[in-house]
């Protein structure tokens, strides 16, 4: 190893073929990566589009929604830009075959036309028949045959007789569990809603004639009523999109989306760490090229005088290195096969791509390492015989050729700190993100989802967990990774006249609440006791938050409790008491668009059991076979899922550019101390020490560190703050930045201190 580190040539050789076996591969992934998006939804028709809708709040806010006003159909069905319309009702429910319970089943009510668009099924579906997914039918049967013509029961919804199991296309992202008949479930009610443009909505897919036709801004202006006395008009307030229907598989936050399978902003922060990877991978090859010929230079000579062409040379050049090239290609090979597998079962959307694409992904990537390979050898040969051809054999011309060094230097130092900068903050967020303070220990803390119907109640189960094991659990009904939280509309008594509804963001909770989420300090006597009623003169009691109370900013905060409010939560219309307003959940770096801001005291209806207790306690935890435990940190992590996969996968490249980077350095390093090794050589028959000798080498690249480590900074800053890779909704802070800058000091420390140990090695060898 040590003999390894001495000799620059042979260095330069290891570190330039993983430098470029690394960066293939990467660049391999990313096609793999690109192949798999593609085919998501590549199937469907080009002409059909999801129309989406924004609302634009008169507070400043916006809602968006994947779904659409009902009142559109009729519009859509008029309109000569539109060929068809196709309507879904999707719902994520329990539902029961035999005595086999299935929660969060994905169940979704299309009409003919939809199934045609979204090629769910051909065939007519009967009044009450259901296709079911071969995918839900391998859990409930082990021969699909055998269950055709059952029945599954629908939660609230009623009994549907099994008439096909259809197998759901991979490439698909939209991957429902039953298939109901939507014009027998829903038409009827959605009908008594083409009025409606501010409350019901569905998902709504137009096929259209021509696909630039559709002027959905002028259909607003010209269908959707003025509210009276609204201080908006429905334009301004309504704004409706429509995106081709092959980019539903993309996660647009939207709370009620369909086909999620990727966030776009995930897939763009892997193409960009492969892309630098790349990049990196190839400056390591081309300056492990660089450094190997220039220690030839005195070999390059007396090949040009005694007659060798550049042809010859070349020629000779690539024979002298082919065992690298079979190397790189080995490496590659190796890494492709290794990093596949896990990779797939990380990241579902790579489940789409076939063995075929992986073969071709090989080859690509065997073609592009031999084609860097020999640009990269006759770029290098070109540039040093350019140097040589006017001068004589023993006249050095090492020092022309440094500029290609210092080019390459600085490429490295360059992409090293941007990548280093983002994966380095990316990472602390994370980090801190996970250790938020939720107002509970969540490395101590496990829950139970319920379905608050066929679950035993929370109450129930909570009493018998604390008389079994103690006190040790509390009930509520949202946490901060929980998406399962409800909207609800909500008017004071004018709008209720006007008809002017605001959609709110609601959860149900107990008592135990305020020691699970960690609200700021309340008078809890004043406001729930142990024997609360949660509708007190037929009002439903509520805590809002600050968010709530900045909807309607023409009510002072103090004066919410003494206004009515109304909202209908699955009981009809009533009214809301407003008991508390609070600033606001400290959830810390939680994303925004989760935070609830309405708060219904009814414990009945809490939907999960949280414990704040060991492992070990809950191992022990016997209720029910059928209620399982899980791990609020996992919940957790899978809410960041995407990002903490990439940030993981992230550390290890970086980790291994660094190391590269590193060994890239003494190789270079080397290379430097070889070609000034003359003028160092009288500096010390001059008397010059070790740290004179190291000052004048240090010189030569201390500037050309520091100012790509600055750029590089830099780039970093700007690709973070301006969330060119990374989700609009994770924002980084001031403390990441100083982390990452601390990390690139770090490397550049490094840097120096390998180029002390290499000069004081050599100048050691030389007393």
């Amino acid at each position: 190893m040590s003999k390894l580190l001495s000799d620059g040539k042979a260095l330069s050789a290891v570190t330039g073929v993983l430098s470029l076996s690394l960066g293939a591969v990467l660049l391999g992934l990313m096609f793999i990566f690109f192949l798999a998006d593609s085919s998501i939804n590549s199937g469907l028709s080009s002409d059909i589009y999801k129309i989406e809708t924004q609302f634009n709040l008169p507070s400043g806010e916006t809602v968006v929604s994947s779904k659409a006003p009902a009142a559109l159909i009729p519009v859509l069905e008029k309109d000569q830009a539109v060929k068809r319309v196709g309507k879904v009702y999707r719902e994520n429910i329990t539902i029961l075959y035999n005595d086999i319970e299935l929660k969060g089943t994905e169940v979704y009510a299309l009409d003919k036309t939809a199934q045609l668009m979204l090629n769910l099924g051909s065939e007519e579906l009967g009044i009450s028949g259901a296709f079911i997914s071969s995918t839900l039918a391998e859990k409930i049967a082990e021969d699909n045959s055998k269950i055709i013509g059952k029945t599954i029961k629908i939660n609230n919804t009623g009994l549907y007789r099994i008439e096909k199991v259809i197998k759901i296309d991979d490439t698909l992202s939209i991957q429902p569990d039953v298939i109901v008949n939507f014009d027998h479930l829903y038409n009827g009610k959605i009908k008594e809603s083409y009025t409606d443009w501010y409350d019901t909505h569905l998902h709504l897919f137009v096929e259209l004639v021509n696909r630039n036709d559709l002027d959905l801004e002028k259909i607003v202006s010209s269908n959707a009523p003025q509210i009276p006395g609204a201080p908006f008009t429905p334009s301004s307030f309504i704004n409706l999109s429509k995106r081709a229907v092959s980019d539903l598989h993309y996660d647009r936050n939207h709370p009620d989306a369909l086909g999620i399978t990727f966030s776009k902003s995930s897939l763009y922060l892997i193409f960009g760490i492969c892309i630098f990877s790349f990049i990196l991978g190839t400056v390591g090859f081309l300056s492990s090229i660089i450094s190997i010929k220039v220690s030839q230079l005195d070999r390059i000579k007396t090949l040009t005088s005694i007659g060798g062409s550049e042809i010859q040379i070349i020629f000779i050049s690539l024979l002298e290195n082919k065992n690298s090239l079979i190397i790189a290609n080995i490496t590659s090979a190796i890494l492709l096969y290794l990093i596949l597998p896990p990779l797939s079962g990380e990241f579902d959307i790579l489940s789409t791509v076939n063995t075929e694409e992986k073969l071709f992904t090989l080859s690509l990537i065997i073609i592009t390492i031999t084609s860097l390979y020999t640009l990269s050898n006759v770029f290098v040969i070109k540039r040093v015989l350019s140097y040589q051809s006017n001068e004589s054999i023993t006249k050095s011309t090492g020092l022309k050729t440094m500029w290609l060094t210092k080019v390459t230097v600085f490429l490295q130092m360059l992409i090293t700190s941007i990548v280093i900068f983002i994966a380095v903050s990316l990472t602390y967020e994370l980090f801190t993100e996970k250790k938020a303070d939720y107002g509970y220990d969540i490395a101590k803390s496990h829950f139970i989802k319920l379905d608050g119907v066929n679950d035993v109640s929370p109450i129930t189960l909570r009493n018998k967990i604390n008389a079994e094991y103690g006190e040790v659990s509390a009930v509520a009904s949202w946490h901060p990774f929980d998406k399962s939280s409800h909207f609800v509309t909500v008017s004071t008594a004018q709008q209720k006249i006007d008809q002017n509804i605001t959609p709110i963001n609601y959860f149900y909770a107990g008592e135990e609440f305020i020691k699970v989420f960690g609200l700021n300090p309340l008078d809890l006597d004043s406001i729930i006791h142990s024997n609360y009623d949660s509708h007190i003169n037929g009002k439903t009691r509520v805590v809002v938050t600050q968010a709530f109370a900045n909807l309607y900013d023409n009510i002072p905060i103090e004066k919410l409790s003494m206004h009515k409010f109304y909202a209908d939560l699955g009981n009809g219309v009533e009214e809301i008491e407003i008991v508390k307003v609070v600033s606001d959940f400290f959830l810390s770096k939680v994303k925004p668009f989760h935070d609830p801001i309405m708060i219904v005291l009814n414990e009945e209806k809490a939907t999960s059991v949280l414990l704040n207790t060991s492992n070990r306690i809950v191992d022990r935890i016997s209720i029910n076979n059928k209620l399982d435990f899980s791990s609020s940190y996992a919940a957790l992590e899978s809410e960041y899922s995407d990002l903490s996969k990439i940030a993981n996968y992230l550390l290890w490249v970086v980790a291994l550019n660094i190391v590269l980077i590193s060994l890239n350095t003494i190789a270079n390093s080397l290379v430097d101390v070889e070609r000034n090794s003359y003028t160092l050589d009288i500096m010390k028959q001059l008397g010059a020490g070790l740290k004179d000798i190291f000052s004048y080498t240090l010189k030569n690249n201390i500037y050309l560190y520091t100012f790509s480590s600055l750029v590089g900074t830099c780039i970093g800053y700007y690709i973070l703050k301006d969330n060119l890779l990374i989700s609009d909704n994770f924002s980084f802070g001031f403390t990441s930045y100083i982390f990452s800058s601390m990390a690139i000091a770090a490397i550049f420390i490094s840097v120096i201190i390998l180029s002390f140990f290499v000069v004081s090695k050599k100048y050691l060898e030389r007393q």
